[in-house]
């Protein structure tokens, strides 16, 4: 069962992400602590380091962002990693901020917003987690080399 490693700084919010993703018994929920950043870890019963995880999710509050903190995301989030596919989701009433994220927006940096916390979309986050998992990773979880 593929690792979904989920950071961010707003612990409630991850927990009801992960709570609703949870809910669709694709994934078992496990809470790690981390001296950098707090995560949670979905996983199939093992507790490797949530760096190892092969899918990568981090929850933005955009009440709480600035253009600036926007522009240094890889810095401010470490450990997440961008060079391994994450889905960043955000949610929160300052929509402006959305258009900022496009200079992180790739092939393997894709991003779901969430309008209304009491109406997550388990399925379309899990939808978008599937399709950069496939582009990148076999059914086994091997990566996958475009050559």
């Amino acid at each position: 069962m593929r690792r979904v490693a989920v950071y961010g700084r707003d612990t409630d919010v991850k927990k009801l992400i992960v709570t609703e993703l949870g809910s669709l018994k694709r994934y078992k929920l496990v809470e790690s602590n981390s001296s950098i950043h707090s995560f949670l870890l979905f996983n199939d019963n093992c507790e490797p380091p949530a760096h190892t995880a092969s899918l990568q999710i981090l929850v933005l509050d955009l009440n709480k962002e600035t253009t600036e903190s926007i522009a240094a995301l890889k810095k401010n989030h470490h450990p997440c990693d961008f060079k391994r596919p994450v889905l960043l989701v955000a949610y929160g009433d300052n929509k402006a901020l959305i258009e900022q994220f496009g200079a992180y927006l790739n092939s393997n940096v894709t991003l779901h917003y969430i309008e209304n916390l009491e109406k997550i979309n388990s399925e379309a986050i899990l939808s978008q987690l599937d399709t950069l998992g496939s582009q990148f990773y076999d059914s086994k979880s091997n990566p996958v080399l475009n050559t």
